[in-house]
């Protein structure tokens, strides 16, 4: 019976909300990044698009989200504020190369940076 208690483990470590909220953000956040590269300028663009997502909205959760009941309450949360960020991200980045001709690279860091904290600034406004 020890193979049912390892991978009874291993099934309680996937599913823990943590690295829920993680796969989710990865999952939603390759794709997106993969489309901003291939319809927009700047490689490192995408990249930082890249770990805004997968690494900025499970930080934010973790800060600032609410403790979730269960998995299926987690990952909308996770996919919603994953959304906000790429909203985010997108509408600054296209703001500075378009409007504001900034070279791909800066307007990917001002991008990263408003996508990033927004993040924690949407949970900090919303955990009041």
């Amino acid at each position: 019976m020890p193979s049912n208690s390892a991978s009874s483990t291993l099934l309680q470590r996937a599913t823990s909300t943590r690295n829920v909220i993680i796969l989710t953000a990865i999952a939603v956040a390759i794709p997106a990044a993969f489309a901003f590269h291939d319809r927009l300028p700047g490689d490192q663009a995408g990249f930082l698009l890249l770990f805004a997502v997968a690494v900025g909205v499970p930080s934010a959760l973790d800060s600032y989200g609410p403790q979730f009941q269960k998995l299926r309450n987690c990952v909308f949360a996770t996919v919603w504020l994953c959304s906000a960020v790429l909203v985010a991200y997108v509408v600054s980045f296209t703001a500075g190369v378009d409007f504001l001709s900034l070279p791909p690279f800066l307007a990917g860091v001002i991008a990263f940076l408003v996508g990033y904290f927004g993040a924690f600034g949407i949970l900090a406004v919303l955990s009041r």
